[in-house]
């Protein structure tokens, strides 16, 4: 059997502790908050709120699905600063990493404030536009829009109802290179440039 030694008078027994908690080291960009899964949720909803943007009335179903994305990722995003203030300080809570998220937000937000994301769609979908004012077969989709439906208007124009956009109103896009096309019941228009408007269909 063996017995335990005593200790030799005059030595103590140390105890070094190592804080768990300690930041990771700042080369990884992603270490501490917000983190990479938190980066990631961020991008990948900026990508869907661009696309939900992109339709004339908004796609209803990515607007909704990235609505609720931007308020569970506020929600956590402030709960995760708060206990940074609370444990850290001020200065711990803040820093680039979130400047950063909060700068690529801002650039979201003002880039749907200003119609980019429809905008740009439209550039991309003229072309096939024009072709069906001219004359061709009605298009399945024009640009990157799936065509509900098409109807020429007087004066060699069109109008493209977008499938998927809107709530109760559908809307889609209207060329009228003479003027504002014609409305018909409570239809209503929304110049975006010369000749081209956003339209919503009223019931």
């Amino acid at each position: 059997m063996l017995l335990p030694q005593p200790q030799a008078k005059g030595k103590t027994m140390t105890e070094q502790f190592v804080d768990i908690t300690a930041d990771a080291p700042a080369t990884r960009w992603f270490a501490g908050p917000p983190g990479w899964i938190f980066g990631a949720l961020v991008a990948a909803n900026v990508a869907l709120t661009v696309v939900a943007y992109a339709g004339p009335g908004r796609f209803l179903v990515p607007w909704l699905v990235c609505a609720a994305g931007w308020i569970a990722l506020g929600l956590s995003a402030v709960a995760r600063i708060g206990l940074a203030v609370a444990q850290r300080g001020r200065r711990g809570a803040v820093g680039m990493r979130w400047l950063l998220v909060g700068a690529v937000v801002a650039g979201t937000a003002g880039a749907v404030f200003t119609g980019v994301p429809v905008r740009a769609g439209l550039q991309l979908a003229k072309p096939d536009m024009m072709r069906y004012a001219a004359g061709a077969d009605t298009p399945a989709r024009v640009g990157p829009y799936p065509v509900e439906r098409a109807e020429r208007l007087p004066g060699g124009g069109a109008r493209f109802m977008i499938a998927g956009t809107g709530f109760l109103d559908g809307s889609g896009f209207a060329y009228a290179p003479d003027g504002v096309p014609p409305r018909i019941g409570e239809d209503t228009y929304r110049q975006l440039s010369d000749g081209w408007y956003l339209w919503t269909e009223s019931w």
